[in-house]
């Protein structure tokens, strides 16, 4: 960046880096910008977000997960730095809060992170260490930002208990109960992908597990499913059904689409449970694979399975697209920023 962002700590680069300055005195109070990064194993997506959810800038690059940390973190900058200068060129007056990043992985309270199965060198990788120097700095589950982001900006605005779903190469989830995002300080909250549904299956998940909902339904254990059942011969007629889950769907046949329902059962049989253990009134799915034509068999398979009282859930694609992490991460800041807030003046008024 050759410039400067208004915020607590300016954000500005010095020879192609990022750093910060110290914040002023006075504790937090309200800014009214925020920047998110939406981190995943293909693609990084970032925003810079008014409080009122208007996008002033955003901006898409290729992850590159496959070249190590150090080349996803400088993709990361590279990101960081397109916003400051499209914040520039608007010459607005907002400060900004800080930064919001979300991870494809288990994102603990504090410290290093978890498992990252798509983007693996970032397993044990203290993120929020590392960007410290921006300012602030909130870390949380990029399927966690994308349920905030629902919760707040989307179609389950208002809604008390929702569960939104990411549905792409990998299956997971985040849960708003009463209104509220829940987290949990080990960072494993909502990881439906990781329940067992059927020990004798063929394949593991990223993490290993075999017969788990992400390796039934995760859009890249689809294609391989298909690959060993349709063999050879059906790979040279037609080589973009085993790379492109919508190419599965509409070209693939009956054994292709038997796949997806497949996947479509297994996900509606972990969500009907859920529906019935937590009350949902709302599920929100995203993710590539949510842009299939089988949103409505899923709702349906969810509420066969789900405990007869339950069975008024909704099942609903998202509205907000690709940048719904993005836009999650950024809401993650502010949320914190007022938490910090809140906190700071319970300390005022108990010392007064």
């Amino acid at each position: 960046m050759r410039s400067e962002l208004k915020t607590s700590k300016v954000v500005k680069a010095q020879g192609g880096g990022v750093r910060g300055v110290a914040e002023g005195q006075g504790g937090a109070r309200k800014t009214g910008l925020s920047i998110g990064l939406d981190v995943g194993g293909t693609k990084i997506a970032g925003v810079v977000m008014r409080r009122d959810g208007h996008v002033v800038a955003a901006c898409k690059v290729k992850t590159g997960a496959v070249f190590g940390r150090e080349f996803v973190v400088n993709r990361m900058l590279h990101c960081l730095r397109f916003l400051a200068r499209e914040v520039e060129s608007k010459a607005l007056q907002d400060e900004v809060a800080g930064v919001g990043i979300g991870i494809p992985g288990v994102v603990p309270w504090k410290g290093a992170l978890g498992e990252v199965p798509n983007i693996p060198s970032f397993s044990g990788f203290d993120v929020r260490r590392r960007f410290l120097s921006l300012g602030r700095v909130v870390v949380g589950n990029d399927a966690d930002c994308f349920t905030l982001a629902e919760a707040r900006l989307g179609v389950a605005r208002g809604v008390q208990n929702v569960l939104g779903v990411t549905w792409g190469t990998g299956v997971g989830g985040g849960l708003v109960i009463g209104g509220n995002l829940l987290r949990a300080r080990s960072g494993v909250v909502g990881e439906i992908g990781h329940v067992v549904l059927d020990p004798s299956w063929p394949l593991r998940s990223g993490l290993g597990v075999r017969g788990s909902v992400e390796s039934i339904a995760g859009g890249k254990f689809m294609l391989k499913r298909y690959a060993a059942l349709a063999g050879r011969r059906t790979r040279k007629r037609d080589k973009r059904v085993f790379e492109r889950v919508d190419a599965l769907w509409e070209r693939g046949g009956a054994g292709g689409r038997k796949v997806v329902l497949t996947a479509v059962d297994a996900l509606g049989r972990v969500l009907g449970g859920l529906a019935s253990v937590l009350g949902l009134d709302l599920i929100v799915v995203g993710g590539s694979v949510s842009d299939l034509p089988v949103i409505s068999e899923l709702e349906a398979r969810v509420r066969s399975y789900a405990h007869p009282s339950a069975r008024k859930v909704r099942v609903v694609r998202s509205r907000l697209g690709g940048l719904a992490g993005a836009l999650g991460a950024a809401l993650l800041l502010f949320e914190h920023e007022e938490a910090v807030q809140r906190e700071d003046a319970k300390v005022t008024s108990g010392s007064s």
